[in-house]
């Protein structure tokens, strides 16, 4: 079975209103400040999807690939299991491994997530929470962009920053060998591909979010001299602790493709090193999954991740 677990409520997006968020680009591109540059540059490459009729992701792999929404306590009867948030995985790891095993996490993402653990819990800090309650022993984070590891290690908190590995590259050998991992567990989130070039719009952080804040703006709040403040604002989302994300996201250069051959890497390394892969036959998850999906883009992609998971689809990409 694959599950789709939302801890939080999930919230069904709107469409996009393109005609209003056509009348908003024609002020904002007029605009000089980077952001306003930056803004346009995704409405230019993004707009074609006005053409093409968007689906709710979650509904689309409910009817299509029969997911099953489930609670924490079926976790442990899927293979797989989808959710709308990272911080999901706080949820799934505490219930697979309530023993406290020896588990290293290698997670690809754009982000670590790792974040002071005082904090309450969130997507930006699930990991970091694992590690302090003695859940998972060390967090590898594949996909973080080279320019942002050094600023990351830094908000790493100082009593587990030994356990974390944050890196851009794809090798993962040797961080393997040097930890010493009795049981490994693979989290995916969506975000580590190169959504903005494959137009992935179903996944929480991604360029489309940013059009979908542009999309909200009033036009004559357009027109008045908060405008380029406003545009910001939509670009350097931030929460209620000040952490905004969403500034060049999807501009990894991981593919699909590529992220499927690693996984499978990974698989075959376990096997051949008696690594214990995973908890139960439930390998990994797939996390950030939410929103309006353009042409089966987000949906096909997801296919391809499930079948080097191991979760049965039953259905060719569309």
């Amino acid at each position: 079975m694959i599950g789709f677990l939302s801890i939080e409520e999930y919230v069904k997006r709107e469409k996009i209103d393109y005609n209003k968020l056509y009348d908003n680009m024609r002020i904002i591109s007029k605009m000089d400040d980077m952001y306003s540059k930056y803004v346009t540059d995704i409405y230019r490459e993004y707009k074609v999807l006005a053409k093409e009729k968007p689906c709710d992701i979650k509904e689309e792999l409910i009817n299509k690939l029969k997911v099953k929404e489930i609670s924490v306590n079926d976790i442990g009867k899927c293979k797989v299991i989808i959710s709308p948030s990272h911080l999901n995985t706080y949820f799934i790891i505490k219930n697979l491994n309530v023993h406290k095993e020896d588990v290293m996490i290698i997670c690809f993402d754009m982000h670590s997530d790792t974040y002071d653990y005082n904090d309450a819990l969130w997507k930006g800090n699930h990991f970091s929470k694992l590690l302090k309650e003695g859940y998972i022993n060390n967090c590898m984070i594949i996909g973080v962009p080279k320019y942002k590891i050094e600023n990351t290690y830094k908000d790493v908190p100082l009593d587990i920053k030994s356990k974390v590995i944050i890196s851009d590259s794809l090798n993962f050998k040797s961080t393997i060998k040097r930890c010493k991992p009795k049981r490994i567990f693979i989290s995916i989130d969506m975000d580590v591909l190169d959504t903005r070039k494959s137009k992935y719009t179903s996944i929480d952080y991604s360029p489309h979010t940013i059009l979908e804040q542009i999309s909200k703006l009033n036009v004559n709040d357009l027109l008045s001299d908060n405008s380029k403040e406003l545009v910001k604002e939509c670009v350097l989302i931030k929460n209620d602790l000040g952490y905004a994300n969403l500034y060049k996201i999807g501009e990894n250069r991981i593919t699909i493709d590529v992220l499927c051959q690693k996984i499978n890497e990974i698989i075959s390394y376990c096997k051949e090193k008696n690594i214990t892969l995973g908890f139960n036959n439930i390998y990994g998850d797939i996390s950030e999954i939410i929103g309006n999906d353009y042409n089966f883009r987000t949906f096909n992609a997801i296919i391809k991740l499930l079948t080097v998971l191991g979760g049965e689809t039953n259905e060719r990409t569309i």
